[in-house]
């Protein structure tokens, strides 16, 4: 692999990314095409469905009107007017029968749908059956007050399923439509009318439209979703929701949206409900999205098939470009390895190899070897020397600043002062935590400024009737870095070289800002000042990089620090007016932990 020729890596570089770029392209693609078929054939589901739910509404709506037709047919009116009871006479009990049977047979025909057919007089007769033994079933099972009860007005009333026992000995589950027959001219009811509809009544509409290829689980439920029909003949009685994955949450979003999709297994089932109109029955549909978009695998074959002859068909365009642009490399290659044989014959002959970028690494590294290596030796000293200064600088810091710190605690806690002496040792604490750092050289603005924060605090309890401070930080610079210990030294001046000299009450600040590229820390105090002559050395030691003021040692350390990291544009400015003030600024870079260790060190 090492040695693999340049025309090579470009082939497998191209080919990776055509093959990536094109499982991508078909996973997209796939996606898309998932959903978008998904809705059209969601679409044509519903469709289908809605076509069937008015199947079954118109004819149930025909029942309805055969209903209607019978209960106000005058001789089906006068009949009933006249016989408020049932004749007591066989004979006149039989007439009144055949006159009734002959007009709801003339009226319904031969509909198989509707098992029987009844009359009921107000003392609760039952009259004109197709089959006379039926009656005293429908009277076993609906009871004798059925119709008064549940008929008392004029509308349509439909009920069930009830299970009974045919004339034929067969088991039937059955609903009852019924409606009350009224006087057209008082309006007061003569008596009722009821059709026994069987089961098949709803069940062999969905059966009969529903096209082949769906394969879908119908359910006629009530109200409080009990099955009143069902594809399943031995779901018929039972709860809907029982046996099956639907939450509370479930069942409202049916009853609100119209489905909802329940995942079981390996397959995901769409519920379906739709109100029946004119009743509080509904339909609810069940279907296996699996089989809805079975063809829809067929398409993602047939795309991925084109997908791999696309592929085969670039990577051998692939391999006449890659030769083409890697004929001038090679030809340059091969010129730069005989150079370097013919000119160089006391060293170490090159070998050529089949990578050409590698044959010319090679001979370009052996002309910088020898400046590469001096480069190298300067920055290793540079670094070296920049190292022992900081470790001096921290060697001075941090003896005598714990010594007169820990001076301070004592005299508080000598003074009872023990709240304060406390709080001296929590910042003294987190100063020496922040401080260390675990050893690293640089630390981040955030914490370089608590650092400073416990600094100054410590400070300020020591020389509390010098000294108040203030720090002003700018939102949005504590994410990036600064050399640990800068901020430090430059607050310690202001405090002994400043306020204290003044010996008057003065104050210190450190403020921070930022530009487009650069942090600015800005160390300003209102103490002694520095002397014109005394400010014009510092500012020189500060642009001087080969020697440094040895009367300002810890601020061109900082400097030279700043600029070894970030180079000779950053580092510190000094600017004072004796008996008036004194302003430190430090610019660096806005650069990241993680950069400064990529980049700057170079680990």
């Amino acid at each position: 692999m090492k040695n693999m020729s340049v025309r090579l890596r470009i082939f497998w570089c191209y080919s990776f990314l055509l093959v990536v770029t094109l499982m991508a392209t078909v996973l997209v693609s796939q996606n898309l095409m998932h959903t978008v078929f998904r809705e059209s054939v969601l679409q044509s589901y519903r469709r289908e469905l809605v076509y069937i739910m008015n199947r079954l509404q118109t004819q149930l709506n025909h029942v309805k009107d055969y209903q209607k037709s019978i209960a106000l047919d005058t001789v089906v009116t006068e009949t009933l007017a006249d016989h408020p009871r049932a004749p007591e006479k066989e004979a006149d009990f039989y007439n009144m029968n055949r006159i009734l049977r002959q007009r709801a047979t003339t009226i319904i025909g031969t509909n198989r749908y509707i098992y029987q057919y009844m009359f009921i007089t107000l003392d609760g007769t039952f009259l004109s059956f197709r089959d006379e033994s039926f009656p005293v079933l429908v009277e076993d099972v609906l009871g004798a007050d059925y119709f008064a009860v549940n008929n008392t007005d004029r509308s349509l009333v439909l009920d069930g399923p009830y299970e009974m026992d045919g004339v034929n000995g067969e088991h039937l589950q059955v609903f009852v439509l019924s409606k009350q027959v009224v006087d057209l001219m008082t309006l007061d009811p003569l008596g009722y009318v009821a059709f026994i509809i069987t089961e098949d009544f709803f069940s062999d509409v969905f059966e009969k439209n529903m096209p082949d290829e769906m394969q879908v689980e119908f359910f006629l439920l009530s109200e409080d979703l009990q099955v009143l029909s069902s594809s399943d003949k031995e779901a018929i009685g039972s709860d809907f929701t029982v046996g099956r994955k639907l939450s509370g949450h479930n069942i409202r979003q049916l009853r609100e949206e119209g489905s909802c999709e329940i995942r079981e297994e390996e397959d995901t089932l769409l519920y379906s409900l739709m109100q029946l109109e004119g009743s509080k029955w509904s339909v609810a549909y069940v279907t296996s999205m699996n089989a809805l978009l079975s063809s829809q695998s067929n398409v993602f074959k047939m795309t991925a098939m084109i997908g791999v002859a696309a592929c085969v068909t670039a990577m051998c365009i692939a391999i006449l470009i890659a030769k083409r642009i890697t004929k001038p490399l090679d030809i340059l290659s091969r010129k730069m390895i005989d150079y370097h044989t013919r000119e160089r014959t006391g060293e170490e002959s090159i070998k050529m190899s089949g990578n050409e970028i590698r044959n010319l690494y090679v001979a370009f590294d052996r002309m910088l070897e020898n400046s590469e290596q001096l480069i190298q030796q300067i920055y290793r000293e540079q670094e070296e020397k920049s190292n022992y200064q900081f470790q001096l600088i921290q060697s001075q810091i941090r003896p005598h600043f714990l010594y007169n710190t820990l001076e301070m605690i004592k005299s508080l806690v000598d003074c009872r002062m023990y709240e304060e002496a406390g709080e001296a040792v929590m910042a003294m604490s987190q100063f020496y935590r922040l401080s260390l750092n675990s050893g690293k050289d640089i630390s981040s603005v955030a914490q370089e400024i608590e650092l400073s924060r416990r600094y100054l605090y410590i400070q300020r309890l020591r020389y509390a009737e010098y000294m108040n401070y203030a720090v002003r930080e700018c939102e949005g610079t504590e994410k990036y870095c600064i050399p640990k210990l800068t901020l430090q030294p430059l607050l310690e001046n202001a405090v002994y070289h400043g306020i204290k000299e003044k010996e008057e009450k003065g104050k210190i600040e450190l403020r921070v800002s930022e530009t487009e590229d650069s942090l600015i820390f800005v160390v300003w105090d209102n103490g002694a000042g520095i002397a014109p002559g005394v400010l014009e050395r510092l500012q020189f030691s500060l642009k001087d990089t080969e020697k440094k003021s040895e009367n300002s040692f810890g601020l061109y350390s900082i400097n030279r620090r700043i600029q070894l990291f970030f180079g000779e544009e950053y580092g510190l400015e000094i600017e004072s007016e004796q008996g008036v003030f004194t302003c430190v600024t430090v610019t660096i870079p806005k650069i990241s932990p993680k950069d400064f260790q990529e980049d700057v060190l170079g680990l």
